[in-house]
């Protein structure tokens, strides 16, 4: 299969409602007045004080004041529900799945999606945003949760917002900024087929002005599927992914992102689905070359080494800029997938 580049850039300037000016506080705790155990049986109801924002409409508003059907999704609650990326995310937000085909990703919001389109510059009906970029392609869309602040999803059309590739709804993952204290974590695990993978995050301050932080992901395993003649794996998975943000705020009232991503996932499990070649296929009838054939799921007999390997770098820089009650925000993005 030969491969094709896709590269593009992308500017687009977004004038909001006006907001808190810059930079933003830390996001506000949860209050709960709770009565328990309360006898009286006319206490009121618990309420809870906590106010969840949203980027919906984008800019940030009270999830209460937003006319749209949305599932906001907090880290606390990913990491309570065992949510490692975006293939899980369906676990935890009703009416949504997100179906995946070796190295392609095809969310499904309220039944509406798009199935078994999948090649180069193929979208699928539902669409995803990281840090308000979109992310045009199916293949490699496939991400692991780091530093994940909150996940909102859209149900319903987006398109009057979000444009094309919306019309099942729209998956706005937003991840923190760097922070100036310094902080990081490290996870590794293992599972089924001898996978094993671990991600690493750190985030400091260079000075008053600049932050950084960074991310690494790694995953490798055998996949569930064997030669049937060799019992090696058919379709084994590597997967390397870079992430680093710059932060840097020129002003109380303006803030600078600029985000440098390298992703390299290589999952051809989608490919050895298929076990049956027309071309060995025809030798057999034709010339009597042998044939292994076989109906076990977990089995392959292929000719060749199958390969589906996204390559993608990313270069985003977004500017906030508070001008009086006005907050004016530009976005730019380069991106290069092969």
């Amino acid at each position: 299969m030969s491969g094709r580049v896709i590269r593009g850039l992308c500017a687009v300037v977004v004038l909001a409602l006006p907001q808190a000016a810059l930079p933003q506080s830390a996001p506000p705790t949860q209050q709960t007045a709770v009565s328990e155990g309360s006898e009286d049986p006319e206490a009121p109801p618990p309420t809870f004080d906590e106010e969840v924002v949203v980027s919906a409409q984008r800019r940030e508003e009270a999830l209460v004041d937003v006319p749209i059907a949305i599932t906001s999704t907090s880290v606390q609650r990913l990491e309570e529900s065992v949510v490692l990326g975006l293939k899980e995310l369906g676990e935890v937000v009703p009416g949504m799945r997100v179906d995946q085909y070796g190295a392609y990703t095809q969310p499904t919001i309220r039944g509406v999606g798009t199935q078994d389109v999948i090649g180069p510059g193929a979208s699928a009906n539902v669409a995803i945003y990281v840090d308000e970029f979109y992310l045009p392609s199916q293949a490699g869309n496939i991400f692991e949760f780091a530093n994940i602040q909150r996940v909102d999803v859209l149900k319903g059309p987006q398109g009057t917002l979000f444009g094309q590739n919306a019309t099942g709804g729209a998956i706005l993952v937003t991840t923190a900024d760097p922070s100036f204290t310094s902080s990081g974590w490290f996870t590794a695990g293992v599972g089924s087929f001898n996978e094993l993978f671990g991600s690493l995050y750190g985030t400091t301050g260079l000075s008053e002005k600049v932050a950084v932080d960074w991310s690494l992901y790694y995953r490798d395993s055998d996949s569930y599927h064997d030669d049937v003649n060799t019992g090696k794996p058919t379709a084994p998975i590597h997967q390397k992914v870079a992430r680093a943000k710059v932060l840097f705020l020129p002003s109380d009232s303006s803030k600078l992102v600029l985000t440098l991503e390298y992703s390299d996932l290589n999952d051809p499990g989608g490919l050895t689905e298929v076990t049956r070649d027309p071309i060995a296929q025809f030798y057999h009838d034709v010339f009597g070359v042998p044939i292994v054939t076989t109906l076990e799921s977990d089995k392959t007999s292929l000719n060749y080494q199958p390969r589906s390997n996204p390559v993608t770098s990313t270069a985003s820089l977004k500017g906030v800029f508070q001008i009086g009650d006005v907050t004016l925000k530009s976005l730019t993005q380069y991106r290069d997938q092969e």
